[in-house]
């Protein structure tokens, strides 16, 4: 992931040679996230071999900026990327600019804007619990589940595969982003399917 919110991803040469190196490279789906801002920017992106982007400060912006992208490319293109954190009183704030910029907007009536506006998928990331491993947000993914109709990704905290199987069973999410718990401990995707496929959750193996 690349998480500038302004960079020019059109003319960086780092970055071009990275999105290029990375789709030739990797089978599997790649979502490029960070400094996406106009529909050159997804054609760049798209022509070089990536399947899916994800956005959220463009996309606070402008929300029309996701149906720009949903209807050019499909909505399944498009996933809207919601980094959120708990203040002291326990509400909920928003943030945009790489978890720099608090927004004050009602998180509820965002994931509603950005359903309406044709997005494919929504990541959910705590940055309260971003890179902490001191375990994943439960409460707020319980409360959107109920009305989300679109793949949720949950993001931030995981400090165990107990977290992965919460998430993805009784939360009900789609799926899991995690960076920290593999690249600050040793353990590794074929282990951590091993052991979510022996509790019973459903993964892909192959």
């Amino acid at each position: 992931m690349i998480n500038k919110a302004r960079l020019d991803i059109r003319t960086n040469l780092a970055v071009r040679t990275l999105v290029q190196h990375v789709s030739k490279e990797i089978s599997m789906p790649v979502c490029f996230a960070g400094g996406i801002n106009s529909i050159s920017d997804a054609d760049f992106l798209f022509k070089n071999g990536i399947d899916k982007i994800s956005i959220n400060t463009a996309a606070l912006a402008k929300p029309r900026f996701i149906t720009e992208i949903a209807k050019k490319y499909g909505s399944q293109s498009v996933c809207a990327c919601i980094d959120y954190k708990y203040t002291d009183s326990k509400a909920i704030e928003v943030f945009s600019n790489s978890g720099v910029e608090a927004r004050n907007i009602d998180i509820f009536k965002w994931v509603d804007t950005c359903l309406q506006a044709g997005v494919g998928e929504i990541i959910l990331n705590c940055i309260s619990l971003d890179g902490l491993m001191k375990g994943v947000d439960l409460e707020l993914p319980a409360k959107l589940r109920k009305f989300v109709n679109v793949p949720l990704i949950l993001s931030g905290g995981c400090a165990s595969w107990v977290d992965f199987e919460s998430a993805l069973n009784s939360l009900d999410m789609d799926g899991v982003a995690a960076s920290t718990f593999f690249s600050d401990t040793d353990q590794n995707i074929v282990e951590l399917k091993r052991k979510l496929t022996h509790s019973g959750t459903l993964v892909r193996v192959d």
